[in-house]
């Protein structure tokens, strides 16, 4: 376990780069089972820095890995993308992601974006 000091900007802060789904508040420190991560996290030297495990208010778990059903369905939706027209790529983005799209844009363009936002905000 190592224990982790958020020291960042905000007030709460929650780990999105990760996956742990920690919620730091400004000086709070949380021991981090996975050392892999811990050591990632201590990279960021202006949000985290090494705590004192005595400080640590509780510990986090280790990361489960993505469930498989989860990158099926995501692929799925990648290959999908990939097939649809302009038109069908309007529709699921406003559908899916409540973006309208710039239908000027080429084809290839409103799929990257569109796979964008498949990665940003995940499979509905």
């Amino acid at each position: 376990m190592t224990p982790i000091k958020y020291i960042g900007k905000r007030e709460i802060y929650r780990d999105g780069c990760y996956g742990t789904g920690l919620v730091f508040t400004i000086g709070e420190t949380i021991n981090v089972e996975d050392d892999e991560i811990a050591s990632k996290m201590l990279r960021h030297k202006d949000v985290y820095v090494a705590g004192d495990a005595e400080e640590a208010t509780g510990t986090a778990a280790k990361i489960a890995p993505p469930k498989k059903d989860d990158d099926d369905e995501a692929q799925q939706a990648r290959d999908a993308i990939a097939n649809m027209t302009k038109e069908s790529l309007v529709i699921y983005a406003k559908t899916n992601f409540s973006t309208d799209l710039d239908k000027r844009k080429s084809v290839a363009d409103m799929r990257a974006q569109v796979i964008g936002l498949l990665d940003q905000f995940g499979v509905n």
